[in-house]
């Protein structure tokens, strides 16, 4: 679009705000640990002012929404910091390329919190040229001190509507966020896990065997059911490995027999997340024991211990930090707890 393009008008007599704004792409240079705000860098002679509002597309897709935090001159680096997100794109990865949509307004920015100074010094330290972190802005900072815009069809109405709806925003609720939100964004998982396996004891009875093992979980499909703000659910593929040891099997003292086993599993689990914070889930499929080794053993014994057993249980998890979570399983196959790292 070309800078001062208003959008067009809105269906069924809708009247939504005139609204001027500039395109350009943008690109994620750094991130800070709280993944609020971000350094960018785009294509123009000067970054935008403190309070504009951003809009990053990708496609026809809606990314996320920032407040323009802090400018550098001489370096098109800007700090931006998240007001409103996705489903799908909780955070940007450096490198990327994006179209920004630039709202031209008149706006005082809010002071900046202490928790954005913190993330400000984080990212200053990579700054293309350091000393532009000790420069002001320029105090002429109108608009036609910036490079223009490429040409562009216009505004969307949905995209009118975002920008005019965050610049509205309070200040202090700049992190709310209204649309449906995907917190389960890691599609990736691994678990490592310590409890109780279960197998067939020397009577053939179901029994269980202390031991630890590791999963890999890949969340391939989210907001089946459920989509509302911080509530949705997901489903994850599940494979694992996990290594145990049966000591006196046959519970003879002149034996001593000893098997290590090796169960295998396979399942699909359904989630259902309560924003980032916690969760629980329902998951089915099955086991293979297998017998790796063997003391003083028997092959009636190792053809019982190289069970198939069904797969099946509910468990919960919480986030004790960023990326990482407790889980506990109660399951035919296995009862225990442990640790998960999402990425």
């Amino acid at each position: 679009m070309n800078e001062g393009a208003n959008p067009p008008p809105a269906a069924d007599g809708e009247k939504l705000p005139d609204i001027t704004a500039k395109v350009y792409d943008l690109t994620i240079i750094g991130r800070s640990r709280s993944q609020k705000v971000y350094m960018a860098k785009n294509n123009v002679r000067q970054a935008p002012n403190p309070g504009r509002i951003i809009l990053l597309k990708q496609e026809l897709r809606n990314i996320m929404a920032f407040r323009v935090l802090k400018a550098y001159p001489n370096t098109q680096q800007f700090a931006i910091k998240r007001v409103r997100v996705y489903p799908g794109y909780p955070n940007l990865n450096p490198g990327v390329t994006f179209r920004a949509i630039e709202k031209i307004a008149d706006y005082f920015p809010p002071p900046p919190t202490e928790q954005d100074k913190r993330d400000l010094r984080e990212l200053e330290g990579n700054l293309e040229d350091p000393t532009a972190a000790l420069e002001e802005l320029p105090s002429n900072t109108d608009d036609e001190n910036q490079a223009p815009a490429p040409p562009d069809p216009g505004l969307s109405q949905r995209e009118a509507q975002v920008l005019d709806e965050t610049e509205d925003q309070d200040p202090d609720d700049l992190v709310i966020v209204e649309e449906p939100v995907i917190t389960d964004f890691n599609f990736h998982s691994l678990t490592l896990q310590f409890g109780q396996f279960r197998n067939y004891n020397v009577n053939a009875i179901s029994s269980t065997y202390g031991g630890g093992g590791l999963r890999y979980g890949y969340s391939f499909a989210h907001m089946i059911f459920l989509n509302k703000s911080r509530l949705h659910d997901s489903f994850t593929l599940e494979g694992g490995i996990a290594l145990y040891r049966i000591i006196n099997y046959d519970d003879d003292d002149e034996t001593n027999d000893t098997y290590t086993l090796v169960p295998v599993i396979g399942t699909l689990r359904y989630n259902i997340l309560f924003g980032e914070s916690y969760g629980f889930f329902v998951y089915g499929g099955m086991l293979k024991n297998t017998v790796v080794s063997q003391v003083s053993g028997v092959e009636e014994d190792v053809i019982q211990l190289g069970s198939t057993l069904p797969a099946f249980g509910v468990g919960g998890m919480m986030q004790v930090g960023p990326n990482w979570e407790l889980r506990v399983d109660l399951g035919l196959d296995f009862i225990g707890a442990g640790l998960v790292l999402r990425f």
